[in-house]
């Protein structure tokens, strides 16, 4: 499992290796199996670890060639072999055999763009030295837990919240306004917490900090193609452009479009079949209609209704591209629901 915590110090009185020694201990059940710490006049840095990959020389922080950078590390990295092979042709001098290590080195060749290139679980910060600049991630699932508090000058981070329990500067304050959240789902569904002034850093978001001032930014974002955004308008076209569809359907269903014109957008279907159910052609419009039925039987049926719709469609497009069908199924959710 495995976890860090660590602080920015530009103030006080404390001894700040007996502090971050105190919070990464609060954090001991997360990595029984080692404990090791980073103190400069920037930082201090504290890593409890679960050992898995080179278990004897995969101690964190983890120093770069100079010392310039360091890194903590939370998750796995499941193409770290390619990337160490690709960064150790591009010149980089690797001391582990960890992933751990593969995140520090792909940072320095290809700065926060190295994000595009893990496949993985992830929590994990690199501090700059020199130019005290601190650099932190998480995977874009937010699988691996980063929390942070921020008030004033008081900057610090970790896998769990307790850590910051041990800092002297940490207020707990509870932020009365998350209880009716926390009631009702029974965790913080956004990047609050249940304290003033402690976050979540979100799945799928970076941040730097540097001076005093925290830059919380997303590197990920899911998009399909072109249709990210869609033209709801053009499923009854698409039924139009070619030539309707033929359903079977019943009296009752043809009544309930029929009866109710500013529910189904003043449709009409006139009856082509004899006897109480039969096929019957129907343009986009009507098909729409078709698929919106509610309330005169179950919701699965209205499902099966939108399933027979679709697989009509689906059977003239035959050849078309899965992303072409995926905007009609999007186009008609959109319309639907």
């Amino acid at each position: 499992m495995c976890g860090f915590a660590g602080y920015i110090h530009n103030y006080g009185t404390f001894d700040k290796e007996e502090v971050i020694h105190k919070m990464a201990d609060r954090i001991k059940h997360r990595g029984p199996d080692d404990a090791h710490y980073y103190i400069d006049d920037g930082i201090a840095l504290g890593f409890r670890r679960l050992s898995i990959i080179d278990l004897e020389g995969g101690r964190q922080p983890i120093l770069n060639e100079d010392g310039s950078l360091v890194l903590l590390f939370n998750g796995e990295i499941y193409n770290y072999q390619e990337l160490r092979e690709e960064l150790i042709k591009a010149g980089h001098v690797f001391t582990t055999k960890t992933d751990s290590e593969t995140i520090l080195h792909g940072y320095e060749e290809y700065g926060k763009k190295i994000l595009d290139r893990l496949r993985g679980m992830f929590a994990f910060i690199i501090w700059n030295k020199n130019t005290k600049e601190l650099f932190g991630a998480r995977d874009i699932f937010g699988i691996k837990p980063f929390y942070y508090y921020k008030k004033g000058k008081e900057f610090m981070f970790g896998s769990e919240i307790k850590s910051f329990l041990s800092h002297p500067n940490f207020e707990k304050e509870l932020d009365e306004d998350m209880i009716p959240l926390y009631l009702s789902y029974e965790y913080s569904p956004d990047e609050r917490t249940i304290f003033k002034n402690v976050f979540k850093l979100p799945g799928a978001h970076c941040f730097t900090y540097k001076n005093g001032e925290l830059k919380v930014e997303r590197y990920y974002k899911i998009q399909i193609d072109n249709y990210a955004v869609v033209n709801f308008a053009s499923f009854p076209k698409i039924i139009d452009s070619l030539g309707g569809v033929t359903i079977t359907i019943t009296d009752r269903e043809i009544n309930e479009i029929n009866n109710h014109p500013k529910r189904y957008g003043n449709v009409y279907i006139e009856k082509s079949y004899e006897g109480t159910e039969g096929k019957q052609k129907l343009n986009g419009k009507q098909a729409l209609a078709y698929c919106r039925i509610r309330k005169i039987d179950t919701d699965n049926a209205r499902a099966d209704r939108q399933k027979t719709v679709l697989l009509q469609v689906f059977k003239k497009m035959k050849g078309s591209s899965t992303t072409e069908m995926l905007k009609v199924v999007n186009d008609l959710v959109g319309y639907v629901y």
